[in-house]
Formats: C-alpha cells, structure tokens, sequence
C-alpha cells in the first residue's frame, strides 16, 4: 500500500516566487482572457511575498510544487480610506482541486 502525504497549507516566502509565478502565470493561460505581462504579476505577488501590505498563502505537498495559492493584500475602495483585505486571485494548476476535498481547499481562508 502506497502511504498518501497529506496537503499543508503554509505562507509564501521571498524563496517561493519561482513557483508562485509559474501559477500565477498558469492561471492567466487558464483564464485566456489576455496576455499577461509577468513583471506586472511580480509587482503584485513580491509585496505580498514579503508581507508588505498582504501575504501568499500557499497549498499543497510536502517537498513538491505548490497545488495552489491565494494572494491577499490590504488595499483601499476607491470610495473611502478604510483598509480592507482583498482577495485578489486564487492560482492553481488545471484541476488539481478535482482531488483536493472542499476541507482542505478552504483551508487557505481559514489561515
């Protein structure tokens, strides 16, 4: 019997931004709305990376490439100076959540 690793949930750090991007940049093809720029992507994602004004909360398996993320940052409404937490994308491979239970894909949003 083949042993099953079990699917942690940790915060993107600076040393993650290779894998982040390559999400990000699967999403957008994913998503082919439109090209993508990648430094547009990095301006975005390295902040959050860091924790300046948000965080990348990442999903997946022990010792492999990440499953998925979410990038969140504390911005503003155009309409007032209240901070708020934006949810800006979710990145994830193509299909990989077909595997993943709901419990552990809503994991990111609870930590």
């Amino acid at each position: 019997m083949t042993e099953q690793k079990e699917l942690k949930v940790w915060v993107g750090k600076p040393e993650d931004v290779d894998d982040i991007m390559e999400l990000a940049m699967s999403a957008c093809e994913e998503n082919g709305f439109a090209f993508p720029n990648p430094m547009k992507l990095l301006a975005e994602i390295w902040p959050a990376l860091n924790r300046e004004r948000g965080i990348v909360g990442i999903i997946g398996l022990p010792g492999e490439k990440p499953h998925g993320a979410i990038l969140l940052r504390i911005g503003h409404l155009w309409y007032s100076d209240e901070p708020i937490l934006e949810g800006l994308c979710k990145l994830s491979f193509f299909g990989v959540f077909a595997f993943i239970e709901c419990n552990h894909g809503f994991t990111l949003f609870r930590n």
